[in-house]
């Protein structure tokens, strides 16, 4: 029992004076350096620095420890570093997706997130940090302290870098105001799109190139320097995270719209529906599922992301076969983007040991193209548009031409017609007149009345030939005609007029018009002065399209429009005919006591 006892206490005693924490030597540095290779390494356990002596297992970094049993937990890395006292230096852990504590030597310098081993609580910080501190002896003790709980990746996947003290920070400060700048050109030109498809929506490449910029600017601000965290100081890692993936799910498919609108003809519409329902999948998994879950997702996402590489490869291949218009500019610069695409992916997959983005520089340069296809294809849709538009002038003009000639040929038919329409006119007038004058007063009455009608036809003939306008007639100046028409029929009787305003009549309204004045003129001298002189009084003006008549003879009551119910009763002919001429001009009678009033409106359309 006693050599049993023994054994066991020489072999432990032998391994923890055996058991020896990896170093590195950094004292001559003045480049960046990697501290991969061997750590010490402590799994389900937070030792403070005084504790790490018991450390006997390492671990060789960059490396995850989720494969060993799950994501979520705490673990301590330790290494040693030859360094020079007194002499700052820099320690950056970017990308780290987890909540971190760092010691030197016995002293707790930084701190990120929550760890609190105690109740299992482990908490990330969205916000970038370096680590800074200053040697105080040749050899400085790094204990870091690395949690998770809400991540797919529990662990170092990147391997630090230590340099002297301004380094990384310029480096940091240079990278931020890149993105900053980055993110500016693509909301700039992302809108600017959009402002292209507004003016012209036939073409859809600008709306999905457009809403791919925004999308991708999200992705940005939430990767790398994580510009988000400048803007938002206040954001959470889970925030940020959703926001993160979703944009990343997002710009698949719009890109791939994208480059199928440019090239229809040669794109899949089965593979584009395809990616645009995983890329809404992942959305909702982003959106309502927790960040362990959809984060998980991520080596199908690279899949995914290889794939659509291969697709718009593909789809640009053909339009470069089939020679389509700047075909061959986009293909050469989507395998330059391709490229840093791979390179990313390969990171995050951590094939490759590396902590720079590649996409967005690669991005850039497909940028510029893209604007460059764009504004060549609207600059020949706007050579197209000029050439099509200066081919419709000249078709416009010609048209134009023969419209004129074929104006001015029926304007002089319709002037000649209406000039042989007014001579046939008078020629009935002279006809009746002759007739006239061995009739007796009865027939002489009826013809009378036939010559003051067909005269108010025959001035609005006599009117059109005078005027270059064959379409309307001035209204004052066709009833002074009338009138003075009707004053040369009927001596005996005194007219008095007052005209206002003046405007301009359709010829169907003057027609109707005349015939009213002459047929009210013809039952005065029938009815009232059949065997006496009298005064007729008109007023005529056109105000805002407003024609207003008022007529009256002095006995005539017109209230109630009596006059008209007593022509209807009695079989009236020249009443019935006046009632037939209002309706037809659409005209609103207004008549109060010896006084009748019309009003119609000129332009029908009111």
């Amino acid at each position: 029992m006693f050599r049993t006892t023994l054994f066991w206490l020489i072999f432990l005693w032998g391994n923890i004076l055996f058991a020896q924490i990896p170093i590195q030597d950094i004292s001559h540095i003045n480049l960046p350096v990697k501290l991969n290779g061997e750590w010490g390494f402590a799994e389900d356990k937070v030792l403070l620095p005084q504790q790490t002596n018991t450390i006997t297992k390492t671990l060789y970094l960059p490396q995850y420890l989720e494969s060993r049993h799950g994501p979520k937990g705490v673990a301590t890395f330790v290494i040693d570093l030859y360094t020079t006292p007194n002499k700052p230096l820099s320690l950056d852990f970017n990308p780290l997706v987890n909540p971190w504590k760092l010691f030197i030597d016995n002293n707790l310098v930084y701190e990120s997130g929550i760890i609190d081993s105690k109740n299992k609580i482990y908490l990330a910080s969205a916000k970038r940090q370096i680590a800074n501190f200053t040697p105080t002896r040749h050899k400085t003790r790094i204990t870091l302290w690395i949690a998770n709980s809400q991540h797919r990746h529990f662990g170092l996947g990147i391997s630090p870098q230590i340099a002297p003290y301004g380094i990384l920070e310029s480096y940091h400060s240079s990278m931020t105001y890149v993105n900053f700048a980055l993110i500016s050109i693509l909301v700039a030109t992302g809108f600017y799109h959009l402002g292209l498809f507004l003016v012209w929506r036939r073409d859809q490449a600008p709306l999905w190139f457009g809403l791919f910029l925004l999308v991708f600017t999200l992705r940005i601000a939430t990767t790398s320097e994580k510009i988000i965290t400048l803007i938002y100081p206040s954001i959470t890692w889970e925030m940020l995270t959703r926001i993160e993936y979703i944009s990343g799910y997002l710009t698949l498919p719009l890109f791939i719209m994208y480059i199928s609108s440019l090239y229809p003809k040669q794109s899949n519409k089965i593979i584009q529906l395809i990616n645009i329902i995983v890329g809404i999948v992942f959305v909702l998994f982003g959106l309502f599922t927790s960040t362990l879950f959809f984060t998980s997702s991520m080596p199908i996402t690279e899949i995914i992301i290889i794939e659509s590489v291969i697709f718009v490869s593909w789809v640009l291949y053909h339009a470069f076969k089939a020679k389509e218009p700047n075909s061959t500019f986009a293909f050469i610069t989507f395998v330059i983007f391709a490229g840093t695409i791979i390179h990313d992916v390969l990171m995050f997959s951590k094939v490759i040991d590396s902590t720079d983005d590649w996409g967005p520089i690669g991005f850039i340069v497909y940028l510029f193209a893209q604007a460059q296809i764009l504004l060549q294809r609207y600059a020949n849709a706007f050579h197209t548009i000029q050439k099509h538009e200066n081919e419709l002038e000249y078709i416009i003009s010609k048209r134009t031409g023969e419209l004129k000639d074929l104006l001015s040929q029926r304007e002089l038919l319709m002037r000649e017609l209406s000039h042989r329409v007014k001579n046939n006119l008078q020629f009935i007038i002279g006809l009746l007149w002759t007739k006239r004058v061995k009739a007796s007063d009865e027939t002489k009455a009826i013809l009378l009345s036939l010559q003051s009608q067909i005269q108010a036809i025959a001035t609005v003939h006599e009117t059109l030939c005078e005027q270059p306008n064959i379409s309307t007639v001035n209204g004052n100046h066709y009833l002074k005609t009338i009138i003075d028409a009707l004053q040369e029929l009927y001596p005996n009787i005194t007219f008095s007029c007052t005209f206002g305003e003046e405007g301009l009549l359709s010829l169907d309204d003057t027609i109707s018009l005349g015939l009213v004045v002459s047929e009210m003129v013809s039952n005065t001298v029938k009815h009232v002065y059949s065997t006496k002189s009298g005064t007729i009084s008109i007023d005529f003006e056109i105000h805002n399209n407003l024609a207003k008549l008022s007529y009256s003879d002095g006995q005539t009551q017109f209230q109630n429009n009596d006059f008209l119910k007593a022509s209807r009763k009695n079989k009236s002919i020249g009443w019935s005919m006046i009632t037939e001429l209002i309706h037809q001009l659409k005209a609103q009678i207004l008549s109060e006591g010896n006084l009748f009033k019309i009003q119609f409106y000129t332009d029908k359309t009111v």
